[in-house]
């Protein structure tokens, strides 16, 4: 033992064994621009997990308001617009991402939002419906995949994990009622 203790004694000494490296503090707070920032942008997310969430209640308003008691299978895709809108969102992001810019798309994805639920809160026939839930889960499948890129270009290297953990959490707490 006292050989092991002196062999490790001259090898620190050496050079040769470095003791274990402790993390240093994080040198800079996240300013209240970052945190800003990640809240703001935290908000498609929320939107997303809302409009995912609500679509149950609002039917049991929606067949009643345009007669579907006996089309389920209308019922299904007013309900799954949403989602097959964010597919085709979470596909186009990438390269609108590339050719727009990350903020140009959050724009272009905020004005689909907006779009989306003015068609969705008007819409006087099914198929109106139906194209605004659309238009609203593309928006949602655009923001799924800039939100974290912009997030990580923006934030302090030091917070970039957290940030973006925290619009997670934020989406899956707030917008899904799991918090």
């Amino acid at each position: 033992m006292a050989l092991l203790a002196l062999l490790m004694t001259s090898l620190a000494t050496s050079g040769a064994v470095q003791p274990p490296r402790v993390a240093p503090p994080l040198a800079r707070q996240p300013s209240g621009g970052s945190v800003a920032l990640a809240a703001s942008a935290a908000v498609g997310n929320l939107l997303q997990g809302y409009n995912t969430g609500i679509v149950a209640a609002a039917l049991l308003s929606i067949v009643p308001e345009f007669g579907l008691q006996q089309q389920p299978g209308m019922v299904g895709l007013i309900a799954s617009s949403t989602t097959l809108g964010a597919v085709t969102g979470t596909i186009a992001s990438g390269p609108l991402c590339d050719r727009a810019g990350r903020r140009g798309t959050l724009v272009l994805s905020s004005v689909l939002f907006l779009l989306g639920g003015t068609l969705m809160g008007w819409s006087p026939r099914v198929d109106v419906l139906i194209v605004g839930r659309l238009i609203g889960g593309v928006a949602t499948g655009l923001v799924s995949t800039a939100v974290p890129q912009y997030l990580a270009e923006c934030a302090l290297p030091a917070w970039r994990g957290a940030l973006i953990c925290a619009r997670c959490r934020g989406w899956l707490g707030l917008g899904s009622g799991s918090g």
